[in-house]
């Protein structure tokens, strides 16, 4: 065995995991969440049942998504999202989007485009 840093390999599109995502709103804010089934939170998000953030500041693109292993994983990570400048924030989720082929599953939605 080698003595390197271990990588966790996560598959693309988990069938049973946690996704951390990042919203842009219509007013240029950015709202970043984690949540078990990424296609209904944001049908929530879009028709304003999403959360009392995006209901006053309606969502107008999925800046991306990003697949990991289970809760606790995806709350670590959000709480160290939330520390970020935004910029770094949305370069974070641009850096590591998902390829064309396996993009969140969201119905009608495209990460980063």
């Amino acid at each position: 065995m080698s003595s390197s840093k271990t990588h966790h390999s996560y598959p693309l599109v988990p069938e049973s995991g946690w996704w951390l995502y990042l919203l842009e709103c219509d007013d240029g804010s950015f709202y970043l969440g984690i949540t078990a089934n990424i296609d209904r939170r944001l049908r929530e998000h879009i028709s304003g049942r999403g959360c009392n953030y995006t209901r006053h500041h309606p969502v107008v693109r999925l800046v991306g998504c990003i697949p990991v292993p289970d809760r606790a994983h995806a709350a670590r990570a959000e709480k160290k999202l939330k520390r970020l400048p935004m910029l770094e924030k949305v370069k974070y989720f641009e850096d590591n989007r998902l390829p064309r082929k396996q993009r969140c599953p969201a119905t009608g939605w495209t990460a980063g485009e």
